[in-house]
């Protein structure tokens, strides 16, 4: 990889979610801090259009909680862009 190049990952704000959390923790698996950067974003919406605009190359979203679940709009986002692929899921 370039080291001009950095990867964006996209993940729900504010700074300190567990979704920032787990975006730093899964690009730590696979790149140094210098060839990435996070891009926080206001809404689950946010996170899954930035990544089917090509503002970011990777996305962090939340599909389940401990306090209800299902994280319902992350499930409705997707089925709204079906060109997301998704990748893994992430403990």
């Amino acid at each position: 990889m370039e080291s001009s190049k950095q990867v964006t990952i996209a993940a729900l704000s504010p700074a300190g979610t567990y979704s920032e959390q787990a975006a730093h923790k899964l690009a730590k698996k696979t790149y140094t801090s210098e060839q990435y950067k996070l891009s926080l974003h206001p809404s689950i919406r946010s996170v899954i259009e930035s990544l089917v605009t090509n503002e970011c190359n990777l996305a962090v979203v939340p599909v389940e909680n401990s306090i209800n679940g299902r994280v319902i709009s992350t499930s409705d986002t997707l089925w709204q862009n079906m060109a997301v692929q998704l990748l893994l899921q992430f403990y």
